[in-house]
């Protein structure tokens, strides 16, 4: 029979599996609470583990929506990479503070598959002063594997590592009305800051301090108005482009396209 065969061959039993059962996949704007799903989504982002019990967390999307991924260390499955896809069988729905999460576990698999995906954003604009700039701004570096900001030259997966330098700004923007966690990459940290990577790379190895960036950053940005569009993940907005404006607007309706919901920064 089949497993005889598989087993002659040396054949992985469950990937022979996975391509001759047809199983039905389930949107993510389909989810509901408690249920066990199939989905095709790709790796949107990868966050730092909080929890030794935690094998990987994240966001996972595809046409219809972005919803987080716990992969827990029992589950023992492969590590995902971000911007690949991946097909999850028999993941869990969970509801936690009125938003669904997916959970794989020990009965879950997933299997990289060779497509992509348009993932659908909620865009959003935002309007406000740049209040606060958050720890982990200025000059970084990212593991060169995965792309994790390391910490004290210490990748969470892979271990201490040289590095490569990047620029962002984790900020919190404020309209009068609400406020928005927001991180910004490299391109328009160096747009808004008018500091290069190159420069910011020189006045930290001249000082021997990485923090110098950061507070010179601080001095060009800090208490000036922008204008901020981008996509919500998880509570924090992604910026995807910014201007300086010198209007002033406190109306609540500014901060709203697309239906999103900006929530305000909880302490």
């Amino acid at each position: 029979g089949a497993t005889n065969y598989l087993k002659e061959s040396d054949i992985d039993k469950s990937k022979f599996f996975e391509n001759t059962k047809e199983v039905t996949i389930t949107k993510i704007e389909d989810l509901h609470d408690g249920e066990w799903v199939n989905l095709k989504v790709k790796v949107i982002q990868l966050w730092e583990k909080t929890h030794e019990s935690i094998s990987q967390v994240g966001l996972i999307g595809d046409e219809t929506g972005i919803v987080k991924f716990t992969k827990w260390s029992g589950a023992d499955i492969q590590n995902m990479e971000i911007g690949k896809v991946y097909k999850f069988n028999n993941v869990v729905v969970n509801e936690w503070k009125e938003k669904f999460q997916i959970g794989l576990n020990k009965n879950s698999q997933i299997f990289e598959i060779d497509e992509d995906i348009i993932v659908q954003k909620n865009t959003t604009t935002f309007k406000g002063a740049l209040l606060h700039i958050q720890s982990g701004s200025g000059l970084i570096k990212r593991c060169s594997e995965c792309n994790r900001a390391l910490d004290k030259g210490i990748c969470s997966i892979h271990g201490k590592t040289i590095g490569e330098y990047d620029l962002r700004i984790k900020a919190v923007f404020d309209n009068g009305i609400k406020t928005v966690d927001c991180i910004i990459n490299r391109e328009l940290t160096e747009k808004i800051s008018n500091m290069q990577l190159d420069k910011a790379i020189e006045i930290a190895s001249i000082s021997l301090d990485m923090g110098d960036v950061l507070e010179q950053i601080k001095q060009i940005v800090c208490g000036r108005y922008y204008l901020i569009k981008g996509y919500m993940l998880d509570e924090k907005m992604i910026a995807e482009s910014i201007e300086h404006t010198t209007e002033i607007v406190h109306d609540k309706d500014v901060c709203m396209s697309n239906n999103a919901e900006l929530e305000p920064i909880k302490n």
